[in-house]
């Protein structure tokens, strides 16, 4: 059964300097990283601005949301179904 890890904040220096990198020392193919902000990025240019390599944390997906907007919520919960 595959889990799911949400990172709220994820461009924040907290998760750049000690959350990823713990991330990437745990990551397994049966562990997907939800990480979630609100500047407007794709995957891969969150990953340029993280400084992450494609081969770390591969099952990474990078969501653009507004917490108070529900609109938000709604394509959040869409990608963790």
């Amino acid at each position: 059964m595959k889990q799911a890890f949400v990172l709220f904040g994820s461009t924040g220096d907290l998760a750049r300097q000690k959350v990823l990198p713990a991330l990437i020392s745990l990551a397994s193919s049966e562990l997907d990283v939800i990480a979630v902000g609100r500047k407007d990025f794709s995957t891969h240019q969150y990953r340029d601005f993280m400084g992450l390599a494609e081969t770390a944390l591969p099952t990474l997906r990078y969501v653009q949301a507004d917490m108070s907007d529900s609109e938000s919520l709604i394509a959040l919960s869409t990608v963790l179904q």
